[in-house]
């Protein structure tokens, strides 16, 4: 029988030492540089890899450090300088990346699991709870001291309540919190327009840009930069309707009212672990898209499965123990073939970018025929691939073969801005003056800012 009192802790501690090593071997020449010429050193897109987005790391840790902190109370052999190693790198590393959802989140969690856990949680083995406390402590501190918390708080807390302005082409909207105001802005009116059942699934990549995007010079070139709120519960409102959203938050309520079974193989530490895993998750789901995040999901996953083995109950669901090595690795093996194709999927992704970025648009498409499966599915609706077909076909003179390329990009997404711009374009070339007007007046309705680029 697996013992998710001592392994689980020291499986997910190497787990995480093994993706935190990688992040800064990647940053490394550049974090040397950066100290050298006193210079601070953020996470960007072009480092690629684990060190491409800080969000998404910083999130997976602190997901897994919820197997992590029960092994600092409950695990007393040789691997203990393993788990506190593991726990504290996981903390400084979640710091470092500056990431404002992953810092809340893990104060959040931690929070309920030393206080609610167990209310003579304090007075039992206060040494082996010591370095999980002091985990907490610096967090906490951190986070109340740090500038970059402090700005996106103040920030958010300023201008929140008011709509932002897509009129605007101030160079200061260039960040985050407007796009996520913005979205947020357009996601509320969309759930306005279907309260109950939603727009659709994956369409509000499509539909959030018919209420207007701008505000600054990026945006107001009229590109679809947007296929998600950062923000998992207007998603799942604006797409599958507030009768979705309650239905996941009740499902959440249930989860949490399971007690604890105190002759299960799990611990009452690593269950109350588990759920401020969950509250961890609840947290990021504000600021984020956990639930779109493969690694994330499956930590989540696991915290579900601790608690449905640990409630009161589930004895009688439990398997037999010769059952548990072959669906074990049945899993592990469907598992590894599912990824393996991803990751041959991910290859043609990236080699399809590359060429469109070359101007390649045959190649791109042939690469992004070979990405495209049924376990990575390709979406382009919200920038169709035949707006980049029109473009070069208009380049190069052929217009009637540009204004089929770009009406049947507008047939995918009928508000994509520039778009629209590039049609109209095309028609005024061409002489039909009239639907030139009026591709121009839709794309200035749904970017009034609009810019040439």
């Amino acid at each position: 029988e697996f013992d998710f009192k001592s392994r689980l802790p020291v499986i997910t501690s190497i787990s995480a030492i093994i993706f935190i090593v990688i992040f800064f071997c990647q940053i490394f020449p550049e974090l040397i540089s950066a100290f050298k010429h006193h210079k601070s050193l953020s996470v960007q897109f072009e480092f690629g890899g684990t060190a491409g987005n800080k969000n998404f790391l910083a999130e997976f840790l602190c997901v897994n450090l919820f197997f992590i902190l029960p092994g600092l109370i409950t695990n007393r052999n040789q691997f203990k300088k393993l788990l506190i190693v593991a726990a504290l790198l996981t903390g400084l590393t979640i710091l470092y990346l500056n990431s404002f959802s992953a810092i809340m989140a893990a104060v959040a969690g931690m929070i309920y699991f030393f206080v609610v856990t167990d209310r003579s949680f304090l007075k039992q083995n206060f040494i082996y709870k010591w370095w999980g406390i002091a985990l907490l402590l610096m967090m906490v501190i951190f986070g109340c001291t740090n500038e970059f918390v402090q700005g996106k708080v103040k920030e958010f807390y300023q201008n929140a309540w008011h709509k932002p302005d897509i009129h605007s082409a101030d160079p200061l909207n260039n960040n985050s919190v407007f796009e996520r105001r913005l979205m947020g802005w357009n996601s509320l009116q969309l759930i306005n327009e279907h309260p109950l059942l939603g727009s659709g699934f994956n369409n509000w990549k499509i539909e959030q840009a018919k209420f207007g995007i701008g505000g600054n010079p990026y945006l107001n070139t009229g590109m679809e930069r947007f296929e998600h709120p950062h923000n998992e519960y207007l998603s799942i409102a604006s797409e599958i309707g507030l009768s979705g959203l309650f239905i996941f938050l009740v499902l959440i309520l249930f989860v949490f009212r399971w007690k604890h079974d105190k002759e299960s193989a799990i611990s009452n530490f690593q269950f109350g672990a588990s759920k401020g895993a969950l509250i961890a998750m609840l947290i990021i789901c504000i600021f984020s898209y956990p639930l779109h995040r493969e690694l994330t999901m499956i930590l989540a996953s696991v915290h579900l499965v601790v608690l449905i083995q640990g409630r009161e109950s589930s004895r009688n669901l439990r398997l037999n123990k010769q059952y548990l090595g072959p669906i074990g690795l049945i899993i592990i093996l469907m598992t590894v073939l599912i990824y393996t194709l991803r990751l041959r999927s991910d290859y043609f992704l990236g080699q399809g970018i590359a060429a469109q970025l070359s101007r390649k648009l045959d190649k791109a498409k042939e690469n992004y025929r070979e990405a495209n499966t049924v376990f990575f599915p390709l979406d382009d609706k919200g920038t169709p691939l035949e707006w980049y077909y029109g473009n070069e076909l208009f380049r190069s003179g052929d217009l009637p073969g540009a204004c089929l390329q770009l009406e049947a990009g507008r047939q995918k997404n009928p508000y994509h801005s520039r778009l629209l711009n590039d049609l109209g374009t095309v028609y005024d070339q061409r002489g039909l003056s009239d639907s030139a007007i009026s591709c121009y007046s839709r794309a200035l309705k749904y970017c009034p800012g609009m810019i040439e680029t």
